[in-house]
Protein backbone atom coordinates (compact mmCIF):
# COMPACT_ATOMS: atom_id res chain seq x y z
CA UNK A 1 0.00 0.00 0.00
CA UNK A 2 2.88 2.37 0.75
CA UNK A 3 4.28 1.87 -2.77
CA UNK A 4 0.92 2.76 -4.35
CA UNK A 5 0.72 5.95 -2.28
CA UNK A 6 4.27 6.90 -3.31
CA UNK A 7 3.45 6.38 -7.02
CA UNK A 8 0.30 8.45 -6.63
CA UNK A 9 2.26 11.27 -4.96
CA UNK A 10 4.88 11.23 -7.73
CA UNK A 11 2.15 11.26 -10.38
CA UNK A 12 0.39 14.19 -8.65
CA UNK A 13 3.66 16.17 -8.40
CA UNK A 14 4.43 15.50 -12.07
CA UNK A 15 1.00 16.69 -13.18
CA UNK A 16 1.29 19.79 -10.94
CA UNK A 17 4.76 20.55 -12.38
CA UNK A 18 3.55 20.24 -15.99
CA UNK A 19 0.47 22.33 -15.25
CA UNK A 20 2.55 25.08 -13.59
CA UNK A 21 4.91 25.14 -16.59
CA UNK A 22 1.94 25.53 -18.93
CA UNK A 23 0.34 28.30 -16.85
CA UNK A 24 3.71 30.03 -16.33
CA UNK A 25 4.32 30.17 -20.08
CA UNK A 26 0.95 31.79 -20.81
CA UNK A 27 1.04 35.56 -21.36
CA UNK A 28 -1.63 38.14 -21.94
CA UNK A 29 0.33 39.61 -24.88
CA UNK A 30 -1.56 42.88 -24.65
CA UNK A 31 -0.69 46.55 -24.13
CA UNK A 32 -3.26 49.20 -23.13
CA UNK A 33 -3.07 52.98 -23.19
CA UNK A 34 -3.14 54.86 -19.87
CA UNK A 35 -6.86 55.64 -20.06
CA UNK A 36 -7.81 52.31 -21.66
CA UNK A 37 -9.13 53.79 -24.90
CA UNK A 38 -6.53 51.99 -27.04
CA UNK A 39 -5.15 48.46 -26.83
CA UNK A 40 -2.82 46.29 -28.87
CA UNK A 41 -2.89 42.51 -28.70
CA UNK A 42 -1.82 39.44 -30.58
CA UNK A 43 -4.58 38.27 -32.88
CA UNK A 44 -4.92 35.27 -35.13
CA UNK A 45 -1.94 33.87 -37.05
CA UNK A 46 0.60 36.16 -35.37
CA UNK A 47 -0.96 39.46 -36.35
CA UNK A 48 -1.23 42.40 -33.96
CA UNK A 49 -4.60 44.11 -33.74
CA UNK A 50 -4.91 47.68 -32.45
CA UNK A 51 -8.29 48.64 -31.07
CA UNK A 52 -9.83 51.99 -30.21
CA UNK A 53 -12.74 51.74 -27.77
CA UNK A 54 -13.17 48.05 -28.69
CA UNK A 55 -13.18 48.61 -32.47
CA UNK A 56 -10.23 47.33 -34.55
CA UNK A 57 -8.54 50.29 -36.27
CA UNK A 58 -5.66 48.33 -37.75
CA UNK A 59 -3.94 44.99 -37.97
CA UNK A 60 -0.41 44.09 -39.01
CA UNK A 61 1.73 40.94 -39.04
CA UNK A 62 4.09 40.79 -36.07
CA UNK A 63 7.09 38.46 -36.01
CA UNK A 64 7.54 38.68 -32.26
CA UNK A 65 5.55 38.34 -29.06
CA UNK A 66 4.32 41.30 -27.06
CA UNK A 67 6.22 41.09 -23.78
CA UNK A 68 5.82 44.81 -23.12
CA UNK A 69 5.21 48.17 -24.68
CA UNK A 70 3.40 51.47 -24.32
CA UNK A 71 1.32 54.06 -26.13
CA UNK A 72 2.48 57.69 -26.32
CA UNK A 73 0.65 60.23 -24.14
CA UNK A 74 -1.47 61.42 -27.06
CA UNK A 75 -1.97 57.86 -28.40
CA UNK A 76 -0.36 58.71 -31.74
CA UNK A 77 2.46 56.14 -31.36
CA UNK A 78 2.81 52.60 -30.07
CA UNK A 79 5.99 50.72 -29.23
CA UNK A 80 5.98 46.97 -28.50
CA UNK A 81 8.81 44.54 -27.77
CA UNK A 82 9.22 40.82 -27.25
CA UNK A 83 10.93 37.58 -28.13
CA UNK A 84 10.79 36.36 -31.72
CA UNK A 85 8.06 33.91 -32.70
CA UNK A 86 10.58 31.54 -34.25
CA UNK A 87 13.98 30.72 -32.80
CA UNK A 88 17.02 31.59 -34.90
CA UNK A 89 20.45 30.07 -34.20
CA UNK A 90 22.20 33.31 -35.22
CA UNK A 91 20.19 35.43 -32.79
CA UNK A 92 19.47 33.13 -29.86
CA UNK A 93 19.04 35.86 -27.19
CA UNK A 94 17.45 38.55 -29.34
CA UNK A 95 14.50 40.83 -28.48
CA UNK A 96 12.58 42.58 -31.25
CA UNK A 97 11.18 46.08 -30.90
CA UNK A 98 8.63 47.68 -33.23
CA UNK A 99 7.52 51.32 -33.28
CA UNK A 100 4.23 52.21 -34.98
CA UNK A 101 2.41 55.39 -35.91
CA UNK A 102 -1.35 55.27 -35.32
CA UNK A 103 -2.19 58.53 -37.09
CA UNK A 104 -3.09 59.38 -39.78
CA UNK A 105 -2.91 55.64 -40.53
CA UNK A 106 -1.53 52.59 -38.74
CA UNK A 107 2.02 51.90 -40.03
CA UNK A 108 5.43 50.61 -38.96
CA UNK A 109 8.07 53.33 -38.43
CA UNK A 110 11.08 51.51 -36.95
CA UNK A 111 11.94 47.88 -36.34
CA UNK A 112 15.06 46.89 -34.39
CA UNK A 113 16.73 43.88 -32.83
CA UNK A 114 18.42 43.99 -29.45
CA UNK A 115 21.04 41.47 -28.35
CA UNK A 116 19.69 41.35 -24.82
CA UNK A 117 16.49 41.81 -22.95
CA UNK A 118 14.49 45.02 -23.23
CA UNK A 119 13.28 46.21 -19.83
CA UNK A 120 11.09 49.17 -20.74
CA UNK A 121 10.29 51.55 -23.58
CA UNK A 122 8.88 55.05 -23.04
CA UNK A 123 8.11 58.27 -24.92
CA UNK A 124 8.94 61.88 -24.11
CA UNK A 125 6.01 64.25 -23.67
CA UNK A 126 6.55 65.84 -27.10
CA UNK A 127 6.49 62.44 -28.87
CA UNK A 128 9.82 63.24 -30.53
CA UNK A 129 11.89 60.39 -29.08
CA UNK A 130 11.44 57.04 -27.46
CA UNK A 131 13.81 55.64 -24.84
CA UNK A 132 14.55 51.91 -24.79
CA UNK A 133 16.22 50.57 -21.66
CA UNK A 134 17.85 47.23 -22.37
CA UNK A 135 20.36 44.77 -20.95
CA UNK A 136 23.41 46.56 -22.38
CA UNK A 137 22.38 50.21 -22.04
CA UNK A 138 19.91 52.86 -23.10
CA UNK A 139 18.93 53.71 -26.68
CA UNK A 140 17.21 56.95 -27.64
CA UNK A 141 15.35 56.71 -30.96
CA UNK A 142 14.36 59.91 -32.77
CA UNK A 143 10.91 59.14 -34.17
CA UNK A 144 11.08 61.63 -37.07
CA UNK A 145 14.63 60.91 -38.33
CA UNK A 146 14.78 57.27 -37.11
CA UNK A 147 18.30 57.93 -35.77
CA UNK A 148 19.38 55.98 -32.70
CA UNK A 149 21.84 57.07 -30.03
CA UNK A 150 23.25 54.48 -27.62
CA UNK A 151 24.35 55.20 -24.06
CA UNK A 152 25.78 53.20 -21.16
CA UNK A 153 23.39 51.51 -18.77
CA UNK A 154 23.99 54.15 -16.05
CA UNK A 155 22.76 56.94 -18.38
CA UNK A 156 19.56 58.66 -17.28
CA UNK A 157 17.98 60.59 -20.17
CA UNK A 158 16.64 64.03 -19.29
CA UNK A 159 13.17 63.85 -20.85
CA UNK A 160 10.15 65.87 -19.86
CA UNK A 161 7.21 63.78 -18.66
CA UNK A 162 8.29 60.44 -20.14
CA UNK A 163 5.51 57.83 -20.21
CA UNK A 164 6.40 54.39 -18.94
Amino acid sequence: MEQGTRKSAIKTRSIFFLFSMFVGAAKAEMVSSCHGKYSAKIGEHGSMAVEQSGKVIGSIMLDHAIDGGTFSLDDSYLIVFGLPREANVRYAQVTHISLYSLRPRFRLIVKSRYGGGVYIASFDSGQKVTVVENQVGVNVINIKTKDTQSFEAAFVPQLKNATM
